[in-house]
């Protein structure tokens, strides 16, 4: 999935889309409410990166655990500590952080997952080969991105 995909489809998924746009084109509407709609795009954005985060854990799961193959088996256990790391350490830390209203923490938690540094070293499990996880980590990294870079809208 593309980013623009990514970003339409986060689009269409926040109600409040209509009046964020409204607030940048008319600038008598409150900013307190534009700050809010903002950062409710970005905790959306950042809901959706950990639900297909949580969801890559899961595929990874299952395939470690049905794995009798070594090689396999350590390349799929090290995916699940590097997904691991991307729900509990910067995924859920970036929603706190938003949720405190301290944007600095959450854009650099959603920055940390944009820059794929999990996804990476899973891939390079892999390599030469693609692991069976590829289209989801571009999925999450895509969302981090688009989070991240609402979060920093908001200061």
């Amino acid at each position: 999935m593309k980013i623009p995909i990514l970003l339409l489809l986060l689009l269409l998924l926040h109600p409040s889309i209509p009046q964020s746009c409204a607030a940048f084109q008319n600038p008598s509407i409150s900013t307190n409410s534009s700050i809010t709609d903002i950062k409710g795009l970005a905790h959306t954005a950042l809901e959706l990166a950990l639900a297909k985060a949580n969801q890559t854990l899961v595929h990874v799961g299952k395939l470690f655990k049905n794995s009798s193959d070594p090689v396999l088996y350590r390349s799929y256990g090290t995916c699940i500590e590097e997904n691991k790391g991307t729900v509990t350490r910067h995924l859920l830390t970036a929603i706190s952080a938003l949720d405190s209203n301290n944007f600095g923490v959450s854009k650099q938690k959603a920055a940390a997952v944009a820059a794929a540094a999990s996804a990476d070293t899973c891939e390079q499990q892999f390599a030469p080969d693609k692991s069976p996880m590829v289209d989801e980590n571009k999925v999450v990294h895509g969302l981090s991105i688009v989070a991240s870079n609402i979060v920093e809208l908001l200061g």
